[in-house]
């Protein structure tokens, strides 16, 4: 699995670092919904979360479908002892979008 450029890590780090992150309003509000209603958590600790993991070099993959690139992909520490899958999308160069759920699959190597 291939890793993100350093440019593309430093993008979704200082996006969300900077709190400039936007949650993804994919699959009926997705992400705030696992957010607030199953982990109890925000939207401003998802960022922290994806921000702290950059910070702390962790590895960002590349997700790709059909041979293209699609996103960024990880595995969080949203908080002790609960990490969850994050995409992230970069759009038109600075826009991050954040999207999260748990996973489906094991889990991405940090």
């Amino acid at each position: 699995m291939p890793l993100a450029s350093e440019e593309e890590i430093g993008i979704i780090g200082s996006a969300c670092s900077e709190r400039r992150a936007m949650v993804s309003r994919a699959i009926n509000n997705q992400t705030e919904r696992y957010l607030l209603e199953v982990w109890e958590s925000s939207f401003a600790q998802l960022q922290d979360s994806v921000a702290e993991h950059i910070k702390l070099k962790r590895r960002v993959y590349m997700k790709i479908r059909d041979g293209k690139q699609v996103a960024l992909e990880a595995n969080v520490t949203l908080y002790e002892g609960l990490d969850i899958y994050v995409e992230m999308r970069i759009q038109g160069g600075c826009l991050v979008i954040l999207a999260a759920h748990s996973h489906d699959t094991d889990p991405l190597p940090q």
